[in-house]
């Protein structure tokens, strides 16, 4: 069964509790019990010497930076930043000792919460947090907590409360214990959205009406490259160290340069086809449509304005094109 599924409205819904069911270990008294880890199991945030947290234990051992930081005074809970929350559970808590809990509620659903112990590096004894995600089928939510608001022994669902205080009071977190449980919340977390896109850019001229003819376009106008600097950064692809959509960053084999931006944090790749090698004794210049040809958005330049059809261009990924025509008298700002 899949982690979540997308409905028809294309809106998120989460499988409760992404597949944990075998997962589930119930823990009765103050010390997570040993459990012999086999081949895919493993006790999942417990050391000894570790700070009380309700029926379970959560390491002390965590330091968070400054950066990251509130004043102790500060007794509400702290919201981040976080535009990206599908990679807030691999920046902030994979490869960390943390717990991960579910639950499932009469109204709000399914719930699934990571939580992770934090202390201040300039000033532990003041400045604890409890680091905490929490998921459910609307949305991710994620926020930092000031130890105190919790007192001394916490359990799960104080700290649950506290985010959503509209949860049944009968409402029992049950502790995850496994190496899937992981792998599972990051494919959750990361699946719904895509942070990375490569668009590709394709020029036509006038009476062209053939792919093999838009492919085989290798002029930059000044009125092109006025376009592409107004939607992204020229880039050399050597060396290269963001998002590189398939592009080779190494033996310039995709070109030199391309087109690259950072929009609402996404990154995008523009394959763009006149800065691509060019071949001429390959007609339909594969080594372009092999990229421009595998993406789902293609924007499509024209001089002056001219027929496109795009039954011309043989995909079965491309989806969206975008057709674009400079505007007579008028300067586009640059990127």
């Amino acid at each position: 069964m899949p982690a979540s599924s997308v409905d028809s409205t294309g809106c998120r819904n989460c499988r409760m509790p992404l597949d944990f069911s075998s997962k589930t270990v119930h823990v009765n008294g103050p010390i997570m019990p040993i459990i012999n880890p086999g081949a895919d199991s493993w006790v999942e945030g417990w050391q000894p010497e570790s700070t009380s947290f309700g029926t379970h234990r959560i390491s002390s051992t965590a330091v968070v930076t400054d950066e990251f930081v509130v004043d102790a005074q500060d007794m509400n809970t702290v919201p981040l930043d976080t535009p990206e929350n599908e990679r807030y559970y691999r920046d902030h808590f994979l490869s960390q000792t943390h717990l991960n809990y579910c639950a499932m509620d009469s109204t709000t659903g399914p719930i699934v919460m990571s939580v992770k112990y934090e202390e201040s590096a300039s000033c532990p004894a003041e400045s604890s947090y409890f680091r905490i995600m929490i998921r459910t089928r609307d949305s991710t939510i994620c926020k930092r907590i000031s130890a105190k608001l919790v007192g001394d022994e916490p359990q799960v669902e104080d700290i649950a409360r506290i985010v959503l205080p509209d949860l049944n009071p009968s409402l029992r977190f049950q502790c995850t214990v496994s190496c899937d449980v992981q792998n599972a919340i990051v494919e959750y977390d990361e699946h719904a959205k895509q942070c990375r896109f490569k668009f590709g850019i394709l020029t036509q001229s006038i009476g062209q009406n053939t792919e093999e003819a838009i492919f085989s376009n290798n002029v930059v106008s000044d009125q092109f490259a006025q376009f592409l600097k107004c939607i992204a950064t020229e880039v050399d692809l050597q060396g290269f160290d963001g998002f590189r959509g398939g592009l080779d960053v190494k033996g310039n084999l995709s070109g030199r340069k391309s087109y690259f931006t950072k929009f609402k944090n996404r990154e995008i790749m523009f394959h763009v086809s006149p800065l691509m090698p060019f071949s001429l004794t390959d007609a339909q210049q594969v080594a372009r449509k092999r990229h421009i040809g595998n993406d789902i958005v293609c924007v499509v330049f024209q001089e002056e304005s001219t027929t496109f059809d795009p039954n011309w261009i043989a995909s079965s990924f491309l989806h969206t094109y975008i057709v674009v025509q400079p505007v007579s008298g008028t300067e586009v700002p640059a990127a």
